[in-house]
């Protein structure tokens, strides 16, 4: 069991929420919030992937309205190239990662939809998750933590680096089509405690997860109240609004903050016509009938195409595709079921599912028929470090272990919890995720030309990138429900 009595927290906030076009809001009056020394800065080295302004730089940036308010900003080194969707396409994970990352998400998503289910609906990020978590490794020893490494599908330090700038460069896309935006944006910072003593070794140990991971970093009293208030205005900036806090205060010996941001928000290519929605049956896990705003939508396919639909012997599934070539999958249960049957369907099916539209392709001609409730709901998951453990990840919550030895002392993680929230209407998608952890020292394809899809019933759904990363999961019980 994890002791409550050790003595100094790191939390490590792996925001899955946005990243709003490099502004991080102002952050308030801090007058109790005290300065580190500059030696704590990042190398401001630039690339064609990140960018490291200075701390002394324009008065008018994010870093100094943070300054101004007596919090220290020792770099800027945020992912700000948006690559193109034909730069995207060669981000992509060989086929063995790809299978890893889907062995992580149905793992994870089975796990934490049976411990959240309450008839409600559901939503988690995998890709925040998995992003925080290499955050957090990327400060380890990875000898002592190789446990979190087979989880993440990595075999050292190294590739996981690897894989999470893949992701993070795959994933993040911005356009300038006002009548089709795409935009996906990531971003991460570091908050350290300003009485956290960092000998030179630590801090070359936070300037490398600074610029491998775009990460800003910041210094205060990660205690008071205004800092508290700066990190809440920080992430919702980064979720442009969808996400107002962060999903738990630090604690009196919180040390440190991580912080990964992802904010998810785009068109559908094919327009739905609002005129056509309407109010129509949706049964409840329970048998009951609600009445909910039913969107319509038809799509042509032909020879050749991508996957349009696919069906195994309990669930018909069929994407639905954004502008920039991501899309979502729905999943459609061939009967009313509750959550075992549910779970099975995530741990079981979703992952063939996902590998049939990343991998197959139709022969046929026809049309797809879709009714998709439309969405608007928030969600929030604690206590995420049970299942973690469950799945054989122990040694970075040992503060025996000393698995966090490069930043000094016996830090451990303490506490994991997750924040989501999505609107999904005729004009596209927007979504936002945070992660927070926290750390204390101490089936066959059958042709059908034409087919009809209809979510009335509680169903699943995946939104994909364009370069096949699941950014989230969630489920419906009642889309009437917020």
């Amino acid at each position: 069991m994890i002791k409550n009595s050790l003595k100094n927290k790191i939390v490590a906030v792996a925001l899955s929420a946005a990243m709003l076009l490099g502004a991080c809001g102002s952050a308030g009056s801090s007058s109790s919030a005290k300065q580190e020394s500059s030696s704590s800065s990042v190398n401001e080295s630039s690339s064609s992937v990140n960018e490291s302004p200075s701390s002394s730089a324009n008065a008018s940036s994010p870093a100094e309205k943070f300054n101004s308010s007596g919090m220290l900003y020792a770099a800027q080194n945020s992912y700000t190239e948006y690559l193109s969707v034909a730069d995207r396409y060669y981000q992509k994970l060989d086929e063995e990662k790809q299978k890893k990352i889907q062995e992580f998400v149905a793992n994870t998503t089975a796990k934490y939809y049976a411990k959240e289910w309450k008839g409600n609906n559901f939503l988690y990020s995998p890709v925040s998750l998995y992003l925080a978590l290499c955050l957090a490794e990327d400060l380890a020893d990875e000898n002592v933590t190789k446990d979190l490494l087979s989880l993440l599908g990595t075999e050292s330090l190294a590739d996981m680096e690897q894989t999470a700038q893949t992701i993070t460069k795959g994933i993040s896309s911005e356009t300038d089509d006002d009548a089709k935006p795409a935009i996906c944006k990531v971003s991460n910072s570091i908050w350290s405690d300003d009485s956290l003593a960092l000998d030179d070794k630590a801090k070359k140990v936070l300037d490398n997860a600074s610029a491998k991971f775009f990460a800003d970093l910041f210094s205060a009293d990660l205690q008071s109240e205004d800092t508290i208030a700066a990190m809440n205005s920080w992430v919702s900036a980064k979720t442009e609004g969808l996400i107002k806090e962060i999903p738990f205060k630090p604690g009196d010996g919180t040390k440190m903050l991580l912080f990964n941001a992802l904010y998810f928000k785009k068109k559908w290519d094919d327009p739905i016509d609002k005129a056509l929605t309407a109010k129509e049956d949706f049964t409840l896990a329970s048998g009951e009938k609600i009445k909910v705003d039913m969107m319509k939508a038809e799509v042509a396919y032909y020879k050749e195409a991508n996957m349009k639909y696919y069906r195994t012997g309990n669930t018909l599934s069929a994407p639905y595709y954004y502008s920039d070539g991501s899309y979502c999958i729905f999943v459609r249960p061939e009967k009313v079921c509750g959550r075992d049957d549910m779970k099975n369907i995530i741990s079981n099916e979703v992952p063939d599912i996902i590998d049939a539209f990343i991998n197959w392709r139709t022969k046929e001609t026809g049309s797809l028929k879709l009714s998709i409730p439309k969405l608007s709901y928030e969600t929030k998951t604690e206590h995420m470090q049970d299942e973690l453990m469950e799945l054989g990840v122990n040694s970075v919550f040992d503060s025996a272990a000393e698995p966090f030895s490069p930043l000094g002392g016996g830090l451990a993680i303490t506490e994991i919890a997750q924040k989501c929230k999505i609107i999904m209407d005729e004009d596209g998608t927007e979504a936002a995720a945070v992660t927070e952890i926290a750390m204390d020292e101490s089936a066959p394809c059958y042709e059908e030309p034409n087919i009809e899809l209809n979510l009335d019933r509680p169903y699943a759904y995946v939104i994909m990138s364009g370069n096949n990363i699941p950014l989230f999961v969630g489920v419906v019980e009642n889309p009437a429900a917020e």
